[in-house]
């Protein structure tokens, strides 16, 4: 049963691994709004796309992709991109289409997030002139997706850092795919939420369940900001509708993993990486005391540090 497993992996990935040379070609910039100093925008498969880059001063010891989760935005990484730098790391976050400041417009038919971020970091590559394995580091359902990019990629992959998600963590579910299929419903929906929901008030309630604590008025405003976009309920609704997510990855036993959870996470129990390290006794895990959803904003220093003996311990970062 397992061979049949594999093979069906290979076949459902082949379409994939054959598409990604033809989208190898620098992406093409614009002229937008900043929202950043290191802010860029590029289209790839005709979906607009936010990322932050850093690129390292002194010599280079390795590549880090920061992918954000639910509702989240490269604002999530604001602590961890300024400690990877200082680690000496190119530095990539970006915005999820949907999410952000990506691309509100988001079609059936397009790339599956892990693919556009393959594309997106072949065409950063190209642009700046180097090539080389990432660690790939992916907070609650970002988690999912960056997992999704090792299976794709595994010999592009040098580590994969799951922050309180697991590669089983999807959003949504197909009766919830059914219902969101029906217009009326995200229209009526997206209303209701743009109008309730993407408010300070209630930002404010989402990030003090998130964070175990209450937010002062940055963080608020990193997240309110991306969030009233015009368009980002409808876009987010849409995501979870769309029926365009890869299989279940098929991850090297050699890869190194790493999972940090949060003990005090009341959105995702630390139970459910348990359960993913119950099948994968080799992953490394982190558990961060009295933290909530989110430690690498609340307790940057802990995960920071939790991270660096990781990389030690993998040889992915040389003194």
């Amino acid at each position: 049963m397992k061979i049949y497993v594999v093979i069906f992996g290979i076949f459902s990935f082949l379409p994939v691994l054959l598409g990604l040379p033809k989208l190898n070609s620098v992406p093409t910039s614009f002229q937008l709004y900043l929202p950043f100093p290191e802010s860029h925008f590029t289209y790839i498969d005709q979906v607009k796309i936010h990322y932050r880059l850093w690129l390292p001063i002194e010599k280079t010891k390795g590549n880090v992709l920061l992918v954000h989760g639910f509702a989240g935005s490269t604002y999530s990484y604001r602590f961890m991109s300024e400690w990877w730098i200082k680690q000496g790391f190119r530095v990539i976050a970006v915005d999820l289409p949907g999410y952000g400041f990506s691309d509100r417009h988001l079609r059936e038919d397009q790339l599956p997030d892990p693919v556009l971020l393959w594309a997106l970091i072949q065409g950063i590559e190209k642009e700046n002139h180097f090539r080389g394995t990432w660690i790939l580091m992916g907070h609650s359902m970002g988690a999912a997706t960056v997992a999704q990019m090792a299976g794709i990629l595994p010999n592009r992959t040098a580590g994969l850092i799951m922050a309180n998600g697991t590669p089983r963590l999807q959003p949504g579910n197909w009766g919830m795919k059914l219902f969101l299929s029906f217009k009326p419903a995200t229209n009526l929906i997206s209303t209701f939420a743009e109008n309730y929901f993407l408010v300070e008030e209630r930002v404010e309630t989402l990030l003090s369940s998130g964070y175990g604590r209450s937010p002062n008025a940055a963080e608020i405003k990193g997240y309110l900001t991306p969030l009233k976009i015009p368009g980002t309920a409808q876009a987010i609704l849409k995501k979870i509708s769309l029926d365009n997510t890869l299989p279940d990855p098929i991850l090297p036993e050699t890869l190194p993993q790493y999972m940090i959870w949060g003990s005090a996470d009341k959105w995702i129990p630390w139970e459910e990486g348990e359960k993913w390290i119950g099948t994968h006794p080799t992953i490394q895990t982190c558990l961060i005391p009295g933290a909530g959803h989110i430690p690498m904003e609340t307790h940057p220093t802990e995960v920071q540090n939790c991270i660096l003996n990781w990389l030690l311990s993998h040889k992915l970062l040389i003194p």
